[in-house]
This record gives structure tokens, C-alpha cells and sequence, in this order.
């Protein structure tokens, strides 16, 4: 997702190993706003929570993706999660509205979507499912 036309503006990071106060989480895909993250930290991990996060579902992963890694990044102010469903073929995007996430669009298919805070990218959903 993202690996050629990421989004202008932001710094996208595959697998990076977040720690967030004592957690410390391993996300699919993260991406900060370029003016809260200019570079990519040296360090082996980041502290810096991030703007958006994107989980890849699978039946080892949706009760803690869906459960504990929501509450995580509610709790630290991420402000778009969305999980994507490969096998359903659905992307849900989560939207942060005070100190919770409210599910705000879910889309599925194969068409190209403009999905938040990326709706200056249009993404094409087939690229995903046929990876």
C-alpha cells in the first residue's frame, strides 16, 4: 500500500515497531503528516504516534487489532485506523471523534477510492487484494 505514489505530504513506514508509553506495537503501515515528521527517526523504533495506521486482518489478528491495538491508538491520539479485510475484500476506515473511533466509511471491491486523510490519492483497491 503506498510502496511507489505515497501520498504528498506525508512519511509512510511499513512494519515500523511503534512504542507509545509502555506499548509497543508493530503496525502494517503507518503515516505522519510531513510537518509533525520530517525525517525518519535514526532510532530502531518511533515514539512519535502517527497520524494514520493501517492494520492487515487476519483470523491470528482481528480480536487484537479490532480490540487492544483500537484502544492503543485511540488512546494516543491516532487520528485515522483503518483495517483492511484481504479476504473480504474491504477496507474500513475509522475516524477519531474526541478520544473514540467512529467507523465512518467501509469500502470494498475493486474500484479506486479517496479514503481519509489520503483523499488527495486516489487508491486503487484491486492492487491490494492481489498482492
Amino acid at each position: 500500500m503506498f510502496d511507489h505514489d505515497e501520498p504528498s505530504g506525508w512519511v509512510v513506514l511499513a512494519e515500523p515497531e511503534l512504542h507509545l508509553g509502555p506499548h509497543v506495537l508493530v503496525p502494517n503501515r503507518v503515516a505522519w503528516r510531513r510537518e509533525r515528521m520530517p525525517t525518519i527517526p535514526d532510532e530502531a523504533f518511533v515514539t512519535t504516534a502517527p497520524d494514520w495506521c493501517c492494520e492487515v486482518l487476519s483470523k491470528s489478528t482481528e480480536a487484537l487489532d479490532r480490540g487492544e491495538k483500537k484502544r492503543i491508538y485511540e488512546t494516543f491520539m491516532v487520528s485515522h485506523y483503518w483495517l483492511v479485510d484481504v479476504e473480504e475484500k474491504t477496507i474500513e476506515v475509522h475516524v477519531l471523534h474526541g478520544s473514540e473511533y467512529r467507523l465512518t466509511q467501509t469500502v470494498r471491491g475493486d474500484e479506486a477510492y479517496r479514503l481519509p486523510p489520503f483523499e488527495s490519492y486516489a487508491l486503487p483497491l484491486r492492487d491490494l487484494w492481489a498482492r
